[in-house]
């Protein structure tokens, strides 16, 4: 490392003393050059190479400027040797030169003009080296430059598609970006406008279902009313007790349809602010006790306990007694109606914070959680699959209401299967306000009316003695009085059954088998449609005609009906005359399809069944196939048949007394001697008593008498014909 940097150093020295040396040179400072060029020629005459050259030739031409010609030669052949051993073509060139000089000066021309040649071709050498290097280099920087240029074409390309892919990614992604926010804007106009649809489907569903509740809350009363008023006018009642009854009923349903005219005036007052509401200053919980007692007989007799439990016997404060009562009534009512028997209805009061906390508990069925947020809203109704009561769903709005104008609010709990709590919250005392006192014994409040009890119906027309002469009707029908007034419609000609709602329909028409049903829509537990369509689908009583009695009144509605499997449909309230003809005529169409039916048997028709409904030929079908398996055992008796068909004797007798016009027995009887018949005719070699015993008969003797009654021939005989 110290050589390189030594060498270094030198190199640097000696370029300093050529460059001093060429300066004096060109000032014709013939010795300060000499010094200078010697300097550096001792320098690098240890490398003897490029520079120390340069050095010799200087040295050449400055004794040949002093005329010191064997120095100068000296140093010439110095330089020469060098040049050839570097193989430099100008070194060389300058060392001929300086030989024609030296030569030129001695006075040798011929020697002179030989190393002059060869100076000149050394130096066109050179030349043609330089040029040939420069063409190269020229067409280096030519290719160089075409490159560049194809490089700078290629950036441009690069840079243009680049900019191009760049412009094209920007478009798309704002294309997207278009897209998506046209999308977000396509979904959120169309979700708002589903979301819209469905509110508004829901609105009128709730608004279609409330009127459709109102009017069978004035259908069914005026129904009574109606119809009990005809009686009347047209002279058909005379018995004093009869006169007072047709009383009792017109009126209780004309104070049902006051009560429901009155909620909705009600609602209408509240909401439009119409009407100053009577406030009062006292003691409220006597009135709450008051309120609460007038249910006690309407609970006991749900065999519902019923308690009020209040925290103070003394809370003074402002309130309209009206107002109350009826958020009161409403409440329990409603608690009422969804807690079964042996449940627990508790009202207790509470204070805290200057307001009066009222809690109206129950353990009943509860409120889905989905019916919560919408219990308040106007004309809502939740699922009412088993409400005890099908009602106008207006109370809860007109609660919410009446304890929104005391200033109170009312906050709701509830768990299905474990109950509800309804919570009221009403101040005290109105700051700057005061009001008349409330004095209790200027306050009437009336017992709630008992209902119904479950399966009563002592009070009820019966109608005629049930006998397979006297066809027996099914009245389906959850008020009272409107089961009362088609029962004395019919009682005259018919024997009749009553039930209270469309489960026990659904019972009773299983245990009876009636000839005709007469059914409601609008029921509690089970409605009118699924009784239908329960009727339909059972094999055992899907002969029955029925007739359906309702107030849903729309031509929706009665498709529904005749779809569902309705014979007849009639709207409340109906005319008496033409529930009598339809009556009349089903019952008509049942008795000419059972007599077509006993007429193609009595004259031995071979396809009878045919005569029947389809559903009634299957029917048929089915009993002559279980009976066919009953022969082969032996066992024919009818306990067994309805067994294996799935119903009760009597269900079987009624059904076929209903289809075929025949009892059980002959029916049967029937199907063995036909089967009977069709042995004889097939099997020829079939021995009589074995004929009687496949088909049942173990008497040779019975099976002959039978036979001879059904086809006016003995077996023996009716075989000789065939031959």
């Amino acid at each position: 490392m110290k050589q390189n940097q030594k060498a270094k150093s030198d190199l640097g020295i000696s370029l300093c003393h050529n460059s001093f040396g060429r300066l004096y040179e060109k000032d014709c400072l013939w010795d300060s050059a000499l010094v200078e060029y010697q300097a550096s020629y001792d320098i690098m005459a240890g490398s003897k190479g490029w520079h120390w050259l340069e050095s010799c030739l200087a040295l050449t031409r400055v004794h040949l400027k002093k005329g010191d010609y064997s120095k100068a030669y000296a140093y010439l052949e110095q330089a020469k040797k060098t040049a050839t051993d570097i193989k430099s073509l100008e070194h060389l060139a300058q060392v001929y030169y300086l030989y024609y000089q030296w030569y030129d000066q001695k006075g040798d021309c011929r020697k002179a003009l030989d190393y002059y040649i060869q100076s000149r071709i050394y130096t066109d050498s050179v030349m043609n080296f330089k040029n040939l290097h420069h063409a190269q280099n020229l067409r280096i920087q030519f290719v160089s430059d075409r490159h560049r240029d194809e490089i700078n074409v290629l950036e441009r390309s690069y840079e243009n598609e680049r900019r191009t892919h760049n412009y094209l990614l920007i478009a798309s992604l704002a294309i997207i970006l278009l897209a998506v926010t046209m999308i977000g804007f396509l979904w959120y106009f169309l979700h708002s406008r589903r979301k819209m649809i469905r509110m508004m489907q829901h609105v009128e569903e709730i608004r279609s279902n409330f009127f459709t509740n109102i009017t069978h809350e004035f259908r069914t009363p005026l129904t009574v009313i109606l119809g009990y008023s005809r009686l009347l006018e047209n002279g058909t009642v005379f018995l004093k007790q009869d006169l007072q009854s047709l009383g009792q009923y017109i009126t209780r349903q004309g104070n049902n349809l006051l009560d429901l005219v009155n909620q909705l005036l009600d609602i209408s007052k509240v909401k439009s602010a119409v009407g100053n509401p009577e406030w009062r200053t006292g003691n409220v919980v006597p009135y709450l006790h008051m309120l609460v007692e007038s249910f006690q007989d309407l609970a006991r007799q749900k065999r519902i306990e019923l308690q009020f439990l209040p925290s103070q016997n003394t809370v003074n404060m402002d309130f309209v007694p009206d107002y109350l009562q009826k958020i009161l009534r409403n409440l329990i009512s409603n608690a009422l109606n969804y807690t079964p028997a042996y449940g627990k209805i508790c009202i207790d009061t509470d204070l805290t914070d200057n307001m009066l906390e009222i809690h109206v508990s129950d353990t009943g069925k509860g409120i889905a959680e989905e019916d919560l947020p919408h219990i308040f809203d106007l004309f809502y109704q939740g699922n009412k699959e088993k409400v005890k009561e099908v009602g106008s769903g207006i109370g809860l709005s007109l609660v919410q209401k009446l304890v929104m104008s005391m200033n109170g609010t009312i906050e709701v709990e509830s768990k299905v299967g474990i109950g509800t709590i309804f919570t009221l919250f009403f101040p005290l005392f109105h700051k700057g306000q005061e009001y008349p006192d409330f004095r209790l014994n200027e306050i009437t409040i009336e017992k709630v009316a008992l209902t119904t009890k479950d399966g009563e119906s002592e009070n009820l027309p019966q109608g005629k003695e049930s006998n397979e002469h006297t066809p027996l009707i099914l009245v389906v029908e959850d008020n009272l009085d409107v089961a009362h007034y088609i029962g004395s419609l019919l009682q005259e000609r018919y024997a009749l059954r009553y039930a209270y709602n469309g489960r026990i329909g659904i019972e009773l028409a299983y245990e009876l088998v009636p000839d005709l049903i007469l059914t409601d829509l609008m029921m509690p537990v089970v409605d009118g449609y699924a009784l239908l369509r329960c009727i339909r689908e059972s094999e055992t009583v899907n002969h029955i005609p029925v007739i359906v009695i309702t107030a849903r009144c729309t031509e929706e509605d009665r498709i529904k009906g005749i779809e569902a499997g309705a014979d007849a449909y009639l709207y409340k309230p109906f005319n008496a005359e033409e529930l009598l003809v339809r009556v009349d005529y089903l019952l008509d169409s049942r008795r000419m399809l059972r007599s077509k039916y006993a007429y193609a048997v009595r004259q031995q028709f071979t396809n009878a069944e045919k005569q029947l409904a389809i559903a009634d030929q299957q029917f048929l079908n089915r009993l002559t196939d279980i009976t066919y398996r009953q022969m082969e055992t032996g066992q024919v008796d009818v306990e067994t048949i309805a067994s294996k068909m799935c119903m009760t004797r009597q269900q079987l007798t009624r059904k076929l007394q209903a289809v075929t016009g025949e009892s059980t027995v002959v029916y049967l009887m029937r199907i063995r001697l036909n089967k009977a018949k069709q042995l004889l005719d097939s099997c020829v070699d079939m021995q009589i008593g074995d004929i009687a015993i496949k088909c049942g008969f173990e008497d040779n003797a019975y099976f002959s008498r039978i036979f001879k009654q059904y086809f006016h021939l003995t077996p023996s005989q009716y075989r000789k014909q065939l031959k």
